[in-house]
C-alpha cells in the first residue's frame, strides 16, 4: 500500500509538471495567434483573452475562440470547474464587448445554458449544427 502511495504521489507531481509546463507553451507559441486584423485564434492568458476574462484559471490550456471581425465562434473551451458559472460568464462578456457568439455542436450542459441566455440550435451552410443568439 505504501508503494502504491509514493507511485501516486509521484504521479500527481509529474503530472502537474507537466500542466504548467504546457500552459507555459500556450502562453508563449498561441498568446498573439491574430493577423493584422485581429482575426484569428484567442486562447486564455493572452491580452484579447485576459480582456474577456477567458483565463486559464478557468479554462484548461486547450481551450480557444475563433474571432472573424465582430463574430466569436466557441471552438473548443473546458472548464477547470464545470459548473462554477464560467461558460455563462464568458457569454455575457462576449455580448458586452459587442461580439456575435457562434457554438457548434455544444455539449449537454452547454444547450442548457445556451437556451437561458436566448440562443437558439440552427445549421450551417454545410449541415453542422451551430448555436446563434435570436
Amino acid at each position: 500500500m505504501k508503494c502504491l502511495l509514493v507511485f501516486f504521489n509521484a504521479l500527481v507531481i509529474v503530472n502537474l509538471k507537466i500542466f504548467k509546463n504546457m500552459r507555459k507553451i500556450n502562453e508563449f507559441m498561441f498568446a498573439e495567434d491574430l493577423d493584422e486584423n485581429g482575426n484569428g485564434a484567442i486562447f486564455p492568458d493572452s491580452i484579447e483573452g485576459k480582456e474577456l476574462g477567458f483565463t486559464s484559471d478557468k479554462y484548461s490550456f486547450a481551450s480557444y475562440l475563433f474571432r472573424q471581425d465582430k463574430v466569436i465562434t466557441i471552438s473548443f473551451i473546458e472548464t477547470i470547474t464545470p459548473g462554477s458559472g464560467h461558460f455563462s460568464l464568458l457569454l455575457d462578456n462576449l455580448k458586452k464587448a459587442g461580439y456575435s457568439i457562434r457554438v457548434p455542436t455544444p455539449s449537454n450542459l452547454m444547450r442548457v445554458i445556451l437556451i437561458k441566455k436566448d440562443f437558439i440550435g440552427t445549421r450551417d451552410n454545410n449541415g453542422c449544427e451551430i448555436w446563434v443568439e435570436r
